[in-house]
């Protein structure tokens, strides 16, 4: 018997995170994200988006390398979040397509802003 067919339009990315309210203030401060929901006092499951792509931000002990995210482009980085889940951002290249406006911040080399801003957190090295 053939099984009906069932559409999927989207799809989302669920991550644990041990504080969900430090984990929105991560991605919305430091990586631009937009907080679209919340659930919960405090919240115990979020949803926050970059673009048309929105992942989900679920309380719970995450488990490290379990599970990436990968917001696809062709010029890309990637960055380990707070909860040790690797984000990786990125924008194709076309030619026919109208230049991506990047905003920059002066450091000692040129970064896209949502990198600089995770950098700004890491532990300072002196010499």
């Amino acid at each position: 018997m053939p099984r009906p067919k069932v559409d999927c339009i989207h799809h989302h990315a669920v991550l644990a995170a041990p504080d969900v309210s430090v984990t929105i203030d991560f991605y919305v401060s430091k990586l631009g994200f937009d907080l679209d929901f919340t659930q919960g006092d405090p919240p115990a499951f979020a949803g926050v988006s970059l673009g048309g792509v929105q992942i989900h931000l679920l309380k719970g002990a995450p488990h490290p390398g379990d599970s990436d995210v990968y917001f696809l482009n062709l010029r890309d980085y990637f960055v380990r979040d707070l909860n040790g889940y690797v984000l990786g951002f990125g924008h194709y290249l076309m030619a026919s397509e109208p230049k991506l406006e990047i905003e920059r911040i002066d450091v000692p080399v040129r970064l896209e802003k949502r990198l600089a801003a995770v950098l700004e957190d890491l532990p300072q090295r002196r010499a």
